[in-house]
């Protein structure tokens, strides 16, 4: 990771950071005013322990106060500010403390670390803190079984002027975290400790413990069956406002059973009222993905979205007390000024920030950033940069392997400097290896159709167009339910690369074409022989694959010009007897393989030849419209055909003949189709099995 920090800081600017800082600390500053505000105060306290637009000058003095004030409403992360402020800046801590011996500065850190951890294990880093600090310092542990005395004294006591429901809820903490000897007995006692200040109480932290851990860690020793009780405390928690409990509602919300609308709903109301109680970096981003690729309503809300991706971009993380907030803020709101959404294209905001999520660890923002250079959209645009990060994301996510192996292998195919046969193709099969893999466990929309191209294109595989445009149909389906803006992009690319496929003699002549010069490029030579050169088949020993494909073709075309024939004699056949009979239940109607557009209700009208052939010129895949292979010259006679043939309603005698006629013709031709069909079936058995032969 260090080897690339300084690669990614190259393209971090703070000026559109520095901006959002400052408009979120006037905010902050006019909502505390207005309220105590737990979130806020805590904000301000970040504002001012790293104030950017001071120089970088902190003002300790002031974040200290924010930060007390915002632990006294309970906020965790602040809490844990505290208690790691008060070890490293004395003279700011006796200003407001006065001087403090060891033994007390530790009673006093240690108290504001319980606060916080106490409040929930993934509220902050606090947890890990006391898990560590008690196994490995006899000093802490004897610090946090003194507070542990004193907490049980007041109790006992029952001392007035105390919250109860943290009392007790800290205590039943510290029992547990300090039973190194795992005494049944004081389990239990922490658990019914928990009980108290839930039920009791109704400190929203006890049920939160009771159903993220406590529950579940007694039964493991006990046996006992907790599930339901544990669902139970968690409601509860949500219910009196817990952040983390609220958040884990929202990602379980999503039941199967209800609709679909109202899920979404619901899971907004969560995460608001979540974000209400602490920002938490991850609240506000799935707040912003939700205005983002308009879940709750379906309408994108692009300037919302933006401002909770700024807000997450500042605020702590679950089990972080690093100000910066979650990598996925940076991510996405890299991505709306990628794409222009809110307002124009900022490529240079987008590269800077998806720098800043790269140095969060966000390997998605590496190969975003590096297919920016790699697109030539930013003046530091080094291809060496873009392989340098890609090859980075490959290596250290697993998640990113498949896409960044994929962008790899276009680069050492198509890029001169650094063409290189070997590397394009391991690159290729390891991009379709992961993809394979992963859409057997889950279908995804971008993985199928990066698998539609790498068989479209021949990358790394056998050039298929049949598994080609197989996988580009499943992208469709898979993508035609979401609200996610990338995967209806990929919806819309493979509707692109369907109708390419359909049109054959495009297909021929450019998608084969395209293919021979990946191979020539991978061969290393300089000089492009066409597909249907000698030399090219011989070198590759394609000679039989090719007379298949020719003969593919022109079977290919003839069955097109058969079939669009076969269409206009029932349209023909439709015309006639619709004006013979009246009964549209009697018009014949031919079973096909592919659905059509009903034909336009002025079809009748000759003079609407154009309407007439676009209806049969569309063809359905999913319910997306596709364009259809013209046959050359057919729209003219068929036109033609259309206006001098046309029968007139008042001879029907002539009308059965010709009908009589046109349906012996139809048979003939619907025979023809089909044999033609199925020695196209028999020829791409010997494509696909000349394929693996040559490993194209």
């Amino acid at each position: 990771m260090e080897a690339i920090r300084s690669t990614l800081e190259k393209f971090i600017s703070d000026d559109y950071l520095h901006q959002a800082i400052l408009a979120a600390k006037d905010t902050y500053l006019q909502q505390c005013q207005k309220e105590d505000n737990a979130h806020a105060y805590f904000q301000l306290g970040q504002f001012y322990y790293q104030d950017w637009s001071n120089g970088h000058i902190p003002d300790l003095a002031n974040a200290l106060d924010y930060f007390q004030k915002a632990s006294d409403l309970y906020h965790p992360v602040a809490s844990y500010m505290l208690y790691v402020l008060l070890d490293s800046h004395e003279e700011e801590v006796e200003k407001l403390h006065g001087h403090l011996q060891e033994s007390d500065l530790m009673l006093k850190r240690g108290k504001l670390c319980l606060k916080a951890a106490a409040y929930g294990r993934r509220s902050s880093n606090a947890h890990k803190e006391i898990t560590y600090t008690i196994v490995h310092y006899n000093s802490w542990r004897a610090t946090y079984l003194k507070i542990l005395e004193e907490y049980q004294q007041m109790i006992e006591n029952n001392v007035a002027n105390q919250d109860y429901g943290q009392l007790y809820n800290v205590t039943a903490y510290l029992l547990w975290m300090t039973n190194e000897d795992r005494d049944l007995q004081i389990y239990k006692q922490a658990i019914h400790y928990f009980k108290i200040a839930s039920s009791q109480y109704h400190h929203p932290a006890g049920y939160y413990n009771l159903a993220d851990w406590a529950l579940a860690a007694y039964a493991n020793i006990t046996g006992d069956d907790v599930d339901e009780e544990m669902t139970e405390c968690m409601k509860l928690a949500g219910q009196y406002g817990h952040p983390l409990a609220l958040y884990h509602l929202a990602n379980e919300s999503n039941n199967p059973a209800s609709d679909a609308n109202q899920r979404n709903i619901q899971m907004r109301d969560y995460l608001l009222r979540s974000s209400a109680t602490i920002g938490y970096a991850e609240t506000l981003v799935c707040l912003g993905c939700l205005y983002l690729h308009g879940i709750t309503n379906g309408q994108s809300d692009f300037k919302l979205a933006k401002r909770y991706f700024e807000q997450a971009c500042l605020a702590p993380s679950y089990e972080a007390s690093h100000w910066i907030g979650s990598h996925w803020a940076f991510h996405q709101l890299a991505y709306i000024f990628e794409k222009g959404l809110d307002d124009r294209v900022h490529y240079d905001i987008a590269a800077s920030l998806y720098a800043q999520a790269g140095l969060l660890k966000n390997y998605h923002s590496f190969c975003k950033l590096a297919k920016l250079i790699e697109k030539n959209k930013l003046v530091e645009s080094d291809i060496s940069i873009a392989i340098q990060l890609y090859q980075d994301a490959v290596d250290h996510d697993e998640d990113t392997a498949g896409y960044g192996n994929y962008r790899l292998g276009k680069i050492y195919l198509k890029y001169d400097n650094y063409r290189d046969i070997t590397k394009s193709k391991r690159c290729f099969r390891l991009a379709y290896k992961f993809y394979k893999s992963e859409i057997e466990l889950c279908a995804n929309a971008g993985h199928y159709y990066r698998l539609g191209l790498m068989h479209h294109y021949g990358y790394g595989v056998t050039c298929d167009q049949t598994k080609a445009s197989k996988l580009y149909q499943k992208c469709i389906y898979e993508a035609s339910s979401s609200h996610n803006l990338s995967v209806k992009h990929y919806r819309q690319k493979a509707i692109h690369k369907l109708n390419v496929i359909f049109d054959d003699e495009h297909f021929n002549q450019t998608s084969l074409q395209h293919d021979a010069m990946g191979m020539q490029s991978m061969a290393g030579s300089t000089t492009f022989h066409p597909f249907n050169d000698p030399l090219w088949q011989d070198q590759y020993g394609l000679q039989q694959q090719v007379a298949v494909f020719q003969e593919n073709e022109t079977l290919k075309k003839r069955m097109s010009q058969m079939e669009e024939a076969l269409q206009h004699m029932k349209k023909r056949l439709t015309l006639s007897d619709s004006d013979f009979h009246p009964d549209p239940q009697q018009v014949p109607i031919c079973n096909q393989s592919i659905a059509e557009e009903p034909l336009s209700p002025n079809s009748n009208n000759p003079e609407t030849p154009d309407d007439d052939q676009q209806a049969m010129d569309d063809v359905f895949v999913n319910g997306v419209k596709l364009r259809k292979k013209k046959a050359k010259d057919s729209k003219a006679n068929n036109t033609n055909h259309n206006t001098s043939s046309q029968p007139s309603p008042t001879e029907p005698s002539t009308l059965a003949t010709e009908n009589q006629e046109l349906k012996q013709e139809n048979r003939r031709l619907t025979l023809e189709v089909s044999t033609l069909r199925e020695q196209v079936s028999r020829l791409s058995v010997i494509i696909n099995k000349s394929a693996k032969e040559t490993d194209l």
